[in-house]
């Protein structure tokens, strides 16, 4: 899996260290700090892969399945999954939406059996025009993501990112994640409160319902401190 740094590193140090030289070995340490937070912010904010198995902000294709029971499907509408959607071009309802016989779905129609609302590009939902389609699984192909990243987005993993550094020069070597639990010789760091406020306000509609807490794995020296 391809993973986009949200921010590059030559805005990362203009920002957070101006002035700086690193050598060879710090460069490598920056760039791969940024992958791994850029990673576990878009995990946190309920990013995924695109269509083309990358994962980034950046505006294309994804392709979700989404089953009876996800929570932000009912009768009246189907709220996308991601946010800062700008297009859908393909809608499927059936029972096997994966396949491609053309007989185990039925391909839903803009403007006949639905329409996308996009009044809200973070919360873009397709409302229903004919009743709710009768297949238990929607196959949605929609554009997601943005042409430039804001930059308070930018900003936050910036600041993520020169956070955890501080922290590895407290403890010793991180590593980032967003998820999973650390083992005996780790400690897990909540992410600063303004950096999760930032990231809260670009939360996916789907993920407000699985929100865990944005943490750091960092290496304790002598066992879990």
């Amino acid at each position: 899996m391809a993973t986009t740094s949200i921010i590059t590193r030559t805005a990362y140090l203009a920002g957070y260290d101006p002035g700086a030289s690193p050598d060879t070995e710090t460069t490598a340490r920056i760039d791969a700090r940024l992958l791994d937070v850029s990673a576990a912010v878009m995990r946190y904010i309920g990013w995924r892969e695109n269509d083309a198995g990358a994962l980034t902000l950046a505006s294309t294709a994804h392709t979700m399945v989404l089953g009876d029971d996800y929570a932000l499907r009912d009768a009246t509408r189907l709220t996308l999954p991601l946010g800062v959607v700008s297009a859908v071009s393909d809608v499927r309802s059936g029972e096997d939406v994966g396949g491609t016989s053309g007989t185990d779905y039925d391909l839903l129609v803009s403007g006949t059996d639905y329409r996308l609302d996009l009044t809200d590009p973070r919360r873009a939902a397709l409302r229903w025009l004919g009743g709710e389609p009768s297949g238990s699984e929607l196959r949605v192909t929609m554009t997601a993501g943005w042409s430039a990243v804001p930059e308070d987005l930018q900003g936050a993993v910036g600041q993520l990112v020169a956070w955890s550094l501080r922290l590895d020069a407290r403890r010793g070597v991180a590593s980032v994640s967003a998820q999973g639990m650390p083992s005996s010789s780790y400690r897990q760091e909540r992410w600063p409160d303004d950096v999760l406020a930032v990231l809260d306000s670009y939360t996916a509609p789907h993920a407000s319902v699985m929100r865990r807490p944005g943490v750091v794995v960092t290496r304790v020296a002598g066992g879990v401190g």
